[in-house]
């Protein structure tokens, strides 16, 4: 059976449309990964890949060869996180986050900390710190944790002022997190 993308290419009707056809149940669709269509349809936008499906990636590698031609700008996005592995968040810091996200001063200022010390000099994305804060909880997470993420790290802000600024990228806002020019680290 075709994908979306094949029917589209081969049909000349927007993927937009054969989506729509396949909710309404007129048309049925391949038993491809529903997360990979969400990451190509995320990919052909230019829109970066959210971190739920950045973990996706890291955690199922094969879901490379579902993302067609779009494979490699998704894994240069893997490759611009680094190591996560050595910059990750403490589990006590990943156990606050929700009373963080809820505005607790004792996790806020735990969060702040740790955000002072792993941010670095060169300006990255919100998903390179997200995808550090959730790393030791990464397959057991719910849709609903990843959204208490930017709540969080809303909450931090007042800790890391100057850490952080707030661009208008192709008609979105983006956070992204930059240690200042004048800090010294000791």
């Amino acid at each position: 059976m075709q994908t979306i993308q094949e029917i589209s290419k081969k049909s000349g009707v927007s993927a937009w449309t054969i989506r729509k056809l396949v909710k309404a149940g007129f048309v049925k669709a391949s038993e491809e990964n529903p997360l990979a269509e969400q990451m190509r349809r995320a990919l052909a936008r230019q829109n970066p890949l959210s971190v739920e499906q950045l973990l996706a990636l890291i955690d199922d590698p094969t879901l490379e060869y579902d993302l067609g031609r779009y494979a490699d700008i998704a894994l240069s996005q893997v490759a611009a996180l680094g190591d996560v592995e050595t910059t990750k968040a403490s589990a006590e810091v990943c156990a606050n986050m929700d009373d963080a996200a809820d505005g607790r001063p004792h996790a806020i200022a735990m969060l702040g900390e740790w955000l002072r010390d792993v941010i670095p000099s060169r300006a990255v994305p919100h998903a390179w710190i997200a995808v550090r804060l959730v790393w030791h909880y990464r397959s057991s997470l719910r849709k609903e944790d990843y959204a208490r993420i930017p709540l969080a790290l809303i909450a931090a802000r007042k800790e890391i002022e100057g850490w952080y600024r707030v661009e208008t990228v192709r008609g979105r806002k983006m956070t992204f997190y930059q240690r200042p020019a004048g800090h010294l680290d000791l």
